[in-house]
């Protein structure tokens, strides 16, 4: 439990984490090089060391029955990311046991979407007590994903660029967010041959894995430029406060910039990493529509704390939350602060101020709303 006092007068200069979005798939890429690359900047969270408690598991299943690998553990099935290792299995094995989950509080992310591309990449999927992912032919050269999902995206890039095929492959409607691009960096990392066109298309040319990489031994995570967007709506609603923000690309939130110049926020870019907000044109900020998209426009992470703004913005602004039909949950917790809103549907809301907010007691649904919250 945390207790939060509001707060003015914050002067303060904070460098962001690391981006656990970016992490976790190259963590479960990176149980393909037979040697040790160093990943720095990799977040001390609890989603990673469970990801390698899941390969420990594996790992020792492996030893003892090499034909296939095991992604059963009771731990798979508590932990949505445990999807990421299968491509790696499927290369290592040939033969992959899964059984896991999909979804979280914000929203339903069926299991069609990953399964049609990898159906479409040569691979037989089997239902039974657990789910089979077996290798039975090569990749369809020409692949277009069902969306632009980004977990997709990221397994089937792992498996495309080392699976056995002597052809290039198109891969279509691709998501195309910054832990994407570092994902595809680390696949490079360990000689993979990828092409980035930016209209949401790679093209892949599959290589053996290489085996020595004593002259690349380490590779860097980027960091959370939503952490960042944290900070700066903290320094933009904070009475008489100035925020700097370090240690992030600040075109990964460009779409931000335009929003904030909307409201009215007052932000300065000091540096291509770095970004300064105050809160000094608060009782002057517009209300504003806004809608989440696929990147680079607003994504749904960002939503809940541009929720937290938009409560100092004068009029009534309106979300279309576009993504997920569950990313308005934590609004039922705001009624007992006294906040206006209105629900028109699952997926749109209006925001009304101004109104004074009280203190209460919330709980949080998902992260993003317990930054939403403070």
């Amino acid at each position: 439990m945390l207790k939060v006092h509001q707060s003015s007068h914050l002067t303060w200069s904070i460098h962001v984490g690391w981006a656990k979005n970016a992490a976790l798939p190259i963590y479960a890429a990176n149980i393909l090089t037979n040697q040790t690359i160093h990943l720095t900047n990799l977040p001390d969270i609890s989603d990673i060391h469970t990801m390698q408690k899941v390969i420990d598991q594996a790992n020792i299943s492996y030893l003892n029955d090499s034909s296939y690998y095991d992604l059963t553990s009771e731990l798979c099935s508590k932990f949505r990311a445990s999807i990421l290792l299968i491509p790696a299995g499927l290369i290592k094995c040939g033969k992959v046991k899964f059984y896991g989950v999909w979804g979280c509080k914000i929203g339903k992310r069926p299991l069609s979407m990953f399964d049609n591309a990898f159906l479409k990449a040569g691979i037989k999927i089997t239902e039974g007590e657990h789910k089979e992912f077996e290798v039975v032919s090569k990749p369809q050269k020409k692949i277009i994903l069902d969306e632009l999902s980004v977990t997709t995206t990221e397994a089937i890039l792992t498996y495309l660029a080392f699976c056995d095929a002597e052809y290039e492959i198109d891969l279509y409607e691709c998501a195309i967010e910054p832990h994407v691009i570092n994902h595809i960096a680390y696949l490079k990392h360990i000689w993979a041959d990828i092409t980035v066109h930016f209209d949401h298309h790679f093209t892949i040319k599959p290589q053996k894995l290489a085996s020595d990489f004593s002259d690349y031994p380490s590779f860097s995570i980027i960091w959370d430029s939503l952490e960042g967007l944290f900070y700066l709506i903290i320094g933009a609603t904070s009475p008489e406060s100035e925020i700097v923000v370090s240690g992030f690309d600040v075109n990964e939130l460009n779409a931000i910039w335009v929003e904030f110049d909307k409201i009215g926020v007052d932000y300065e870019i000091l540096w291509p990493d770095s970004v300064k907000t105050t809160s000094k044109n608060i009782r002057h900020y517009k209300a504003i529509n806004i809608q989440t998209m696929i990147y680079p426009w607003v994504c749904t992470d960002a939503q809940p704390m541009i929720w937290a703004l938009l409560t100092r913005c004068n009029g009534i602004s309106k979300i279309h939350e576009k993504m997920y039909e569950g990313r308005f949950g934590y609004l039922t917790e705001l009624i007992n602060l006294g906040a206006k809103f209105e629900v028109l549907n699952p997926h749109q809301v209006v925001v009304v101020w101004p109104t004074e907010l009280k203190w209460w007691y919330l709980s949080s649904t998902d992260l993003r709303w317990w930054a939403a919250a403070i």
